[in-house]
């Protein structure tokens, strides 16, 4: 093989890994199901736990979050006129609790607690303290892609 066909062989390799490293995935990522649990603490009741959840079907999960794929969970207390905003954290595949992916899509599971009356106490009415908490979820691929939902509003006294 002649030293020019070695050279262009070299750049046609080099250009196909290049784009292939930064060609966008070819599937988009339409749809999100998210759901929001509350609980007390079985042994130690005085404490409440929120458990998020969220699930993003596609069979290239992996890709997503090696890209960058991120979720951002803002948690609010729902009330008439403005909702109190609670808490937020940003999971990505190497955060705390880091998103995960399989042949399915990509999964969130979170879990936030404390002592009752702290985290997810929204509620200070001197009539009913009873606290309705919900997050929002926000996705983002490594292009800028979003999707954003809203888990069911939850009731109870946290």
């Amino acid at each position: 093989m002649s030293r020019f066909a070695r050279v262009v062989g070299a750049v046609a390799v080099s250009a196909t890994v290049i784009l292939g490293a930064t060609t966008p995935l070819a599937e988009a990522i339409t749809d999100m199901s998210v759901n929001l649990t509350m609980q007390t603490h079985p042994v130690t009741p005085n404490q409440a736990f929120g458990t998020y959840t969220a699930f993003l079907p596609t069979d290239s999960g992996w890709g997503y979050l090696y890209n960058g794929g991120s979720i951002r969970v803002d948690c609010y207390g729902d009330d008439l006129f403005s909702d109190d905003f609670l808490f937020s954290r940003t999971h990505t595949i190497s955060s705390f609790q880091p998103l995960t992916a399989d042949e399915k899509g990509i999964y969130l599971t979170g879990r936030v607690g404390g002592d009752l009356g702290t985290i997810w106490d929204e509620d200070t009415d001197t009539a009913d303290h009873r606290d309705e908490v919900y997050c929002r979820m926000t996705w983002r691929d490594g292009g800028g892609g979003t999707i954003q939902r809203k888990t069911p509003v939850r009731y109870g006294y946290f």
